[in-house]
């Protein structure tokens, strides 16, 4: 895969924000996949049996518990646990698009970076 968008958060909670971003992004942008990553600050049993039960099974395959969560965190700085952001994964480089809430706004800041940066030929 030449590359891909992760959206993803830092709690559980953020997936509220997680799924309109996804809706959003699949009507701007549907030919690229996209990745769920939900970096939780322990990956016991508990944590792992939860997030499968809130998340749809039609996004198993494509949600991740993310790793390195402190690097991810420090890199992205968000305002709180439960905020979401976007990053495009290219040559196993992520380059972050946007932390926040999905807005309108937001949502075009997103496209006028992801048409900055994305050539996935």
């Amino acid at each position: 895969m030449p590359c891909q968008i992760v959206i993803g958060g830092f709690d559980l909670k953020a997936l509220a924000e997680i799924g309109v971003w996804r809706k959003l992004l699949l009507a701007v942008s549907p030919d690229i996949p996209i990745i769920t990553a939900i970096f939780l600050t322990t990956s016991s049993e508990e944590s792992l049996k939860l997030m499968r039960e809130v998340i749809p099974r039609s996004l198993w395959e494509r949600t991740v518990v993310g790793e390195n969560r402190d690097e991810w965190y420090q890199a992205l700085a968000p305002d709180l646990d439960t905020r979401s952001f976007g990053c495009l994964i290219k040559e196993g480089i992520a380059d972050p698009l946007m932390v926040g809430l999905p807005t309108e706004d937001a949502l075009d800041r997103f496209e006028e970076s992801l048409g900055r940066r994305i050539n996935c030929s």
